[in-house]
């Protein structure tokens, strides 16, 4: 028999499962408490999460030890959560952020596959046309900066009128890693040239197949994190001013 909670229950019950993954060190018990905090989450919807992350940031929860959980916590949502989907219609203000995130996973996968194959050339010549793909494409990550300055400004700002603030500060944290990222990539095919084109490659490749993890991980968790919960509280006059927004900010181009 399934034990059944309150809101304020479950609430308590996450936070005192986010402590423990957190804490334990035990690889045994961890393995455990994976399995408890899985089976608990099945009860929990995306609202009260984010309300038990809030309360446990108030209580001074920083972003690392919300990071720590991070794979964990994933694994359950795409269990979960992920489950549910997000019912966005058709025209939605949400559809072109979903739109984004397909086109730049395809980006990244186009630009380790570009890297590869400017590693298969001996002779640095060889490799004019891989190479341009991949200058084409880390371009292209870079303009994609325009997805997370939207989110921030726009999306954000309307969650934490709502008194849902640990997720997006945490979503803010990563956006800031990848942009990192993003620019480690260009600033590495800059110094690239005839003596150190493969030691480069090698190093762009590291750094995308990191991008790749990160990305898919941070999309997964807006789209079963954010947007239900921005779906079930913003009224059709906040999505107006999020669409407004998101329009005065603009868009990048979905084409390669």
């Amino acid at each position: 028999m399934v034990e059944t909670y309150s809101t304020t229950e479950k609430i308590g019950k996450l936070k005192e499962l986010f402590r423990s993954l957190k804490d334990e060190g035990d690889h045994k018990k961890a393995l455990y408490l994976r399995k408890e905090f899985k089976e608990f989450l099945g009860q929990c919807d995306a609202l009260t999460i984010a309300r038990a992350e809030q309360e446990l940031a108030k209580e001074g929860f920083t972003l690392q030890d919300f990071r720590s959980g991070c794979d964990v916590h994933l694994e359950m949502m795409r269990e979960s959560l992920g489950q549910q989907g997000t019912a966005i219609p058709a025209g939605h203000p949400l559809t072109r952020f979903q739109q984004e995130h397909e086109a730049i996973i395809c980006w990244i996968n186009e630009l380790l596959e570009a890297v590869r194959d400017a590693q298969t050339y001996s002779v640095f010549g060889d490799a004019k046309d891989a190479l341009k793909r991949v200058e084409v494409l880390t371009s292209k990550l870079g303009e994609t900066e325009n997805h997370n300055i939207r989110q921030e400004n726009a999306l954000f700002p309307l969650l934490e009128r709502h008194g849902i603030s640990e997720p997006p500060r945490v979503m803010w944290g990563e956006h800031r890693e990848m942009k990192e990222m993003k620019t480690k990539l260009h600033q590495a095919f800059e110094t690239i040239d005839a003596s150190n084109y493969l030691e480069v490659l090698s190093k762009m490749e590291e750094t995308a197949l990191l991008l790749e993890e990160y990305f898919a991980s941070h999309t997964k968790k807006e789209q079963t994190i954010l947007y239900p919960i921005a779906m079930r509280m913003f009224s059709p006059d906040e999505w107006k001013e999020f669409s407004d927004a998101c329009e005065e900010l603009g868009y990048f181009s979905l084409e390669a």
